[in-house]
């Protein structure tokens, strides 16, 4: 079975992929980019891994947006995804 990591905003599109029943995949993480996020509860809901990754987060402790960049992709590989969906 494929695993995919799902990147989204507040995740307006997210609850369409979560409810299709053919999906034939398994989602092993939700990320979101924005503060409040309706996909992340619903994410957690179904006991999918979730994480926040706001750049701004990062700026504020001084860190560039290549250490964001670069943290965002560790913790992808971590979860070993075959697709990343952009979804949002």
């Amino acid at each position: 079975m494929k695993k995919i990591a799902i990147l989204i905003g507040s995740g307006s599109k997210l609850k369409p992929i979560l409810d299709y029943q053919n999906l034939n995949a398994e989602i092993v993480t939700v990320i979101s980019f924005k503060d409040k996020s309706e996909g992340i509860e619903l994410a957690k809901k179904k006991g999918i891994d979730t994480a926040f990754f706001r750049l701004k987060d990062y700026q504020e402790k001084g860190e560039t947006r290549e250490y964001f960049e670069n943290d965002l992709i560790n913790y992808l590989k971590g979860k070993d995804p075959d697709l990343v969906v952009l979804a949002g």
